[in-house]
């Protein structure tokens, strides 16, 4: 089980030992037979949302989605192995992962390559995370999909709970970052109750699956000034840095419910709320 602990600021604490950590499953303690404080490589598919309610700029002058890949790439590690993937329309690309950065750099173009009008149209958003997880359960290491949208999902085959079961049974954490258009530059009128997290509309899925969810707020002036790199660093250090616990699983082909704890107070933990069980 890959584990992230945050204090209360969202930073990562990296100073706990086996004895601070607790493992229940389906609600019953449990041994741990395995710890390691330091994370194992990553194995990570990195999706951007290029659909027309992401930008009605052309890719070819909105560069926000270069330096978001790009800034992905830079965070990778020796021994992670990663690839990127679009959503545009209705469609979804990705390569077979790589260890190699200079290839990914190389690839950026390739899958910022999609005519403009193959930007319009539905955003599947939940046929792309199950497609994704699916493609990367099949590797060794940490697993995670770490998608950059507006979490404006449409046209899918698939539900949110399908990909929680495909994520569940291949130990893949899902990590969103959320381009929130919906409160730049707006004032509320009295008596007018705050908007709710754009992660709200996720936080099934990432408490699930033991991820996260990041907002890049619209600035004032109602643009965009600034991909949203801080969010991408963020999540890949807290990747880097999570623990890796083991415990002896009951071979019945059954999904458990699965809770991490530490003992310590005011730390926050991330992991999966649940595992498929092997035979």
């Amino acid at each position: 089980v890959d584990v992230s602990v945050e204090d209360d600021n969202g930073r990562p604490v990296t100073n706990l030992r086996q004895g601070d950590f607790e493992i229940l499953v389906d609600s019953a303690p449990r041994s741990i037979a395995s710890f390691s404080p330091d994370n194992r490589a990553l194995a990570v598919v990195m999706l951007v949302d290029v659909s027309a309610s992401m930008s009605r700029v052309s890719l070819s002058d909105d560069d926000r989605f270069r330096r978001t890949l790009e800034a992905f790439i830079r965070e990778l590690r020796t021994g992670d192995r990663a690839t990127l993937g679009r959503i545009s329309g209705g469609s979804m690309k990705t390569d077979a992962l790589s260890g190699d950065s200079a290839a990914l750099f190389r690839n950026v173009t390739d899958v910022l390559t999609v005519p403009d009008s193959d930007r319009f149209g539905p955003s599947p958003l939940w046929d792309a995370l199950d497609q994704a997880s699916e493609q990367v359960s099949r590797e060794p290491g940490s697993r995670a999909v770490v998608l950059c949208t507006d979490a404006r999902s449409t046209g899918n085959h698939l539900g949110m709970a399908d990909v929680i079961d495909r994520a569940t049974a291949g130990g893949v954490s899902i990590h969103i970052i959320i381009e929130d258009y919906s409160s730049g530059g707006l004032t509320l009128r009295r008596g007018q109750k705050k908007a709710p997290s754009p992660c709200a509309r996720v936080a099934a899925l990432t408490a699930a699956t033991g991820g996260t969810c990041r907002v890049n707020s619209l600035e004032g002036n109602g643009y965009f000034n600034e991909p949203p790199i801080p969010e991408v660093r963020r999540v890949l250090d807290a990747l880097h840095r999570r623990y890796t616990l083991g415990f002896q699983a009951d071979p019945d082909g059954q999904t458990h419910a699965l809770e991490v704890r530490v003992k310590r107070s005011g730390l926050r933990v991330r992991a999966p709320t649940r595992y498929l069980a092997g035979k």
